[in-house]
């Protein structure tokens, strides 16, 4: 089974929510992606009694609320690479390593747009 096709799918919908987020500026942006879902998780858990429980049931719930977060994993881990090369580059004049995760990102939006 060839999972390029379903790769391509999932790196499309990350460029979408990556795409949103930077709109509010970069450090902004990569603070969103990197520690926004922790803070939804947060809260999720918060309510989750009263709202997520009679609908799913406890277990259930618990169970969606770790799946919705570690969809996120990825972007998450992008956003705080991006924060902590934005912060070398403003301390030290240059990027950290041959290729910071903006260029990396960049990369991907060639590859996701690729036909197979």
């Amino acid at each position: 089974m060839h999972f390029t096709p379903l790769g391509r799918a999932i790196a499309r919908a990350y460029l979408v929510v990556y795409d949103l987020a930077m709109r509010l500026g970069t450090v902004p942006g990569a603070l969103v992606l990197g520690y926004g879902p922790i803070l939804l998780a947060m809260a999720a858990f918060l309510v989750k009694t009263a709202v997520f429980d009679p609908w799913l049931g406890s277990s259930g719930a618990t169970l969606a609320i770790f799946v919705a977060f570690a969809t996120f994993g990825p972007l998450m881990n992008t956003g705080s690479k991006i924060v902590t090369e934005i912060m070398q580059l403003r301390r030290q004049g240059a990027w950290p390593g041959d290729v910071p995760t903006l260029r990396r990102i960049e990369a991907l939006r060639a590859w996701a747009k690729t036909r197979d």
